[in-house]
């Protein structure tokens, strides 16, 4: 339930931290009998299996070995967005790259068709536009499914190992115009036959390539029927391989009332008036022992003896809004009844996929995909989930978390002046539950105070500001949790307002990473500047891309407020390459495209002062970085392989 359009959002690496917050349940018995999977708002491109993306975070937080992904194109305007595969190359090459042991399956939302390919139609144009391409799929039109023989091409080309195709997801729901299937002509024969075509163009592509992929199929409407009788739309056994549904925890019934958090008993009776019944539909309907001539849940063109497998394409919590539908808000209840009812057999569950996504239904646990406070978009934040109960309840019965332990010493820590300020900055501690920080302060390293400056940090980095210029300030921290606190970390110092850095991580070449914005590298060969909006030198958005003969090459970025005025990026002794988004800035050596310059000790200065010290611009520097010229402590913090 959701917009399916993706908004790709770059991650801090300091907000690792984050997801320390929940307190450590009991170790989970044994694996689930279902393959776990999750969706993130940055899943398309978030691809970093190493640990510092969303995808390897979550696992992380987890505890978990294996975990699956679902993605979706970057949005349903064209059809190269709606049918090709658009923004899901990364996770085939990272399947490729760490095997189905780690990334057993990925599941692409695909469509049949895009919303609007002229971006101007008004709501019944497109109704009828979309009733036309039906009728040119349910034909076979060679142009229209010229575009499923690329999405077959694309998945071969993308290096998918096991991928699993989620078409139409939600299709009876309505809240599209193509999902309008009750106005449409010739329905349901024309989605029928349109599902059939589609199936059989993409696995005919694909095998033809390279036959050891496997490309299978996911029939998954909603869980409730909202706009047509669901089941007559079903293309067929021989054209589906698994049968999904998306369930959250909200009804339809009454039982919840909007805008008012639901006690326990009312949690339960919509758990078993509304939303497990709901779901039973669907085990039913994928049951062997339904699929005869004479039982009227019987599937279209249903194989004798066969059980389809399910997949629960989505499910969530759903938050309590006085101006929304019922919901149970927090309610680890839920997530318990969901867990057993997927581990029961009878339900044959192959996959689970929870919706880790703020979108029209926050449905968050994760403390790290919560969206900021005022932030007026579904950007991770850190204020934690809004389900504290329900996400202790969720790692307990879904996660293998380590048995509670005391933290580990917090390593590599780091000082950064600025004018009256100076920004500390350490790698994450082990611990479970994962600890919170503490940073203690003092003018000689033997006499920081016993007392910290500030303590339950979630992130990995922290600002003193208010220090007098010219003063050295000597730095410890300490890891804390439940079990108890680690030993100080070694010290670092900085002496503040010497000199002014805006980036404030002058020394990231050494390994330190934490305030910078990260993205893979993907293509193995290409080399380009690309000029990304108009404007005179030294203003306006660029960017420069470079892929090495490694697929795996970093771009690091990170947003500064300058003073207005014109500024320096000096460095030595390290290749990498400029990045300048935003004005005022002036590379050192480098023209405003960017150019390739010696880096070691990267810092962004005034020269001269700022012109107009009061007012300030936020720019974004940015570098690209090979990995065969990184140090190996910057690979190992920045790639995690």
């Amino acid at each position: 339930m959701r917009l399916p359009a993706l908004v790709v959002l770059p991650l801090l690496l300091g907000t690792i931290g984050n997801a320390a917050q929940a307190a450590a349940p009991k170790k989970a018995a044994v694996d689930p009998p279902f393959l776990q999977s999750a969706y993130l708002w940055t899943q398309a491109t978030d691809t970093d299996l190493g640990g510092s993306g969303d995808w390897g975070m979550y696992k992380s937080w987890l505890g978990i070995s294996k975990l699956g992904a679902e993605s979706d194109p970057g949005g349903w305007g064209s059809w190269g967005e709606a049918t090709e595969g658009y923004y899901n190359n990364r996770w085939g090459e990272q399947q490729t790259r760490y095997g189905t042991a780690m990334l057993p399956e990925i599941l692409l939302g695909i469509a049949s068709m895009p919303y609007d390919p002229t971006q101007s139609h008004s709501w019944n144009e497109k109704l009828a536009w979309a009733g036309k391409t039906w009728q040119l799929e349910a034909d076979n039109d060679p142009a229209t499914m010229a575009h499923f023989v690329t999405l077959g091409e694309n998945i071969a080309k993308w290096n998918y190992k096991s991928v699993i195709i989620r078409m139409d997801y939600e299709f009876d729901g309505g809240w599209d115009p193509y999902g309008n299937l009750n106005v449409m002509p010739n329905m349901p024969g024309n989605f029928i036959k349109a599902w059939q075509n589609v199936v059989k163009t993409v696995k005919a592509t694909v095998k033809a390539k390279d036959p050891n992929i496997k490309v299978k199929f996911l029939w998954n409407p909603t869980d409730s029927n909202v706009q047509i009788e669901t089941a007559k739309f079903y293309p067929g056994d021989a054209y589906v391989d698994y049968i999904g549904f998306d369930s959250y925890d909200a009804d339809y019934t009454g039982v919840y009332k909007s805008g008012v958090q639901p006690d326990k008993a009312t949690q339960q009776k919509a758990w078993t008036n509304s939303v497990r019944p709901r779901m039973q539909w669907f085990s039913d309907f994928a049951s062997a022992a339904n699929a005869s001539p004479a039982n009227p849940k019987s599937r279209n063109g249903y194989i004798a003896g066969k059980n389809v497998p399910l997949i629960v394409g989505e499910w969530g919590l759903w938050q309590v809004d006085a101006k929304g539908r019922g919901a149970g808000g927090d309610n680890p209840s839920y997530i318990q009844n969901m867990f057993d009812w997927m581990s029961d057999p009878k339900n044959n569950v192959y996959m689970e996929c929870y919706f880790e996504t703020p979108s029209d239904g926050v449905s968050t646990l994760w403390p790290g995909g919560h969206p900021a406070p005022g932030s007026g978009n579904p950007s991770w934040g850190t204020s934690g989930t809004p389900y504290p109960k329900a996400a202790a309840k969720y790692r307990e019965l879904f996660g293998k978390i380590a048995p509670p332990s005391i933290p580990t010493v917090p390593t590599n820590p780091s000082a950064y002046a600025g004018i009256g300020k100076v920004l500390v900055s350490w790698r994450m501690s082990g611990g479970s539950p994962l600890p919170t920080y503490a940073v203690y302060r003092g003018l000689t390293a033997d006499t920081v105070s016993a007392k910290p400056i500030v303590s339950s940090l979630k992130t990995t980095t922290y600002l003193d500001s208010g220090l007098t210029d010219g003063k050295t300030y000597f730095y410890k921290v300490k890891a804390v949790n439940t079990q108890g606190a680690s030993s100080y970390s070694p010290p670092a110092s900085a002496v503040a307002g010497s000199p002014a850095n805006y980036l404030l991580n002058g020394g990231f070449e050494t390994g330190d990473a934490s305030l910078w914005s990260v993205t893979v590298g993907s293509n193995p060969h290409a080399s380009y500047v690309e000029r990304r909006s108009p404007g005179i030198a030294h203003s306006g958005s660029f960017q420069y891309t470079h892929w090495a003969s490694s697929p795996y090459d970093l771009t690091l970025s990170q947003s500064t407020a300058l003073p207005n005025g014109k500024h320096t990026v000096t460095a030595a002794n390290q290749s990498i390459y400029v990045v300048l988004v935003g004005p005022d800035v002036q590379p050192a050596g480098s023209n405003q495209y960017g150019s390739q310059a010696n880096f070691a000790n990267l810092r962004l200065t005034d020269t001269p002062a700022p012109a107009v010290p009061e007012a300030s611009t936020t720019v974004t520097f940015g570098v690209l970085l090979a990995l065969g010229g990184l140090s190996v402590a910057a690979r190992k913090k920045s790639v995690r392989s």
